[in-house]
């Protein structure tokens, strides 16, 4: 499998590079910036590398970071594939094997959050160090009304093929509004950004598909016990997506995992609070000073 650079940036950020790597299903886009320990940053649900982007721009200093689409988002293809646990982490695992990282520290956000724990449980020896914020738990369907109605619409997948129009901006509004604590942060340009997002040919294929296939993975989470590995889960006390309370089913399946509560914050603790999460990320991986004790934040 060989590295290609893509043609130009990251429209967001031109100081990223675009990179692309063919894997057995497709191709998927990702950037690495920095040196240090590697990092591997896992987006959520209909999301792209576009959420890390405060940790892209503060922590190369430290760290190693390789942030990817996974495989049907963002700029990665788009396969008419079944999207399932199994089709995540093996693609994962392929990019893993084809930028040289053998093992790393994996960072996953909500959907991503569930994609690196069936890594870690299905292939410990890739994994240094878990971190999970506000994870999606295999089994346990997203809360919230936006979330409700997307995970109903899957379910009734010539519907929300056409509810899932490239114009269809009240949808996409209502989803990053939910997301967050704050919702002065969900401006005009940013559900533009998302909102392009479904013009790509197949997104709403692969948007539909995930949410189809989502049953499948609660098979992986009575096993999230046998995980060996230090976790650390952090999560937003006001997050209506996955609302904290499944912070204390995560702890009962992991028990060595340590937990961040962060107040005023929603279900993107990254983005909503990024200088409490980048030195949450330092002190956890080893290249900042340890805090004392984990707690809220």
């Amino acid at each position: 499998m060989e590295v290609r650079p893509a043609a130009g940036h990251y429209e967001w950020d031109v100081t990223l590079p675009c990179r692309t790597v063919p894997l057995e299903v497709g191709t998927v886009a990702f950037t690495t910036i920095g040196s240090g320990p590697p990092v591997i940053l896992i987006h959520g649900y209909g999301d792209t590398l576009f959420t890390w982007r405060n940790q892209l721009r503060e922590l190369p200093d430290a760290l190693q970071l390789h942030a990817l689409d996974l495989i049907g988002y963002g700029h990665s293809d788009q396969p008419p594939i079944a999207y399932t646990v199994d089709t995540f982490v093996s693609c994962l695992r392929q990019f893993m094997d084809a930028v040289g990282i053998a093992a790393a520290t994996v960072v996953g956000s909500s959907l991503g959050g569930a994609v690196a724990l069936c890594l870690a449980k299905l292939h410990p020896e890739r994994v240094n160090r878990l971190v999970l914020l506000g994870p999606t738990i295999p089994g346990v369907q997203p809360g919230g009304r936006a979330f409700d109605l997307t995970f109903w619409l899957a379910y009734h997948g010539r519907l929300a093929r056409w509810l899932l129009q490239p114009r269809f901006k009240p949808f996409v509004r209502a989803a990053l509004r939910e997301a967050v604590a704050d919702p002065s942060l969900i401006t005009d340009d940013l559900v533009a950004h998302y909102a392009t997002l479904a013009q790509r040919p197949g997104f709403r294929d692969v948007y539909v598909s995930t949410a189809q296939n989502w049953h499948a993975w609660a098979a992986q989470r009575p096993r999230f016990g046998e995980l060996k590995m230090p976790v650390l889960i952090i999560w937003g006390e006001g997050d209506r997506v996955h609302p904290v309370r499944q912070a204390a089913l995560l702890q009962t399946l992991i028990p060595q995992a340590e937990l961040v509560r962060v107040p005023q914050c929603g279900h993107l603790p990254h983005i909503e609070h990024p200088e409490r999460i980048n030195t949450l990320l330092r002190q956890f991986i080893g290249v900042g000073a340890r805090v004392s004790a984990v707690g809220t934040v």
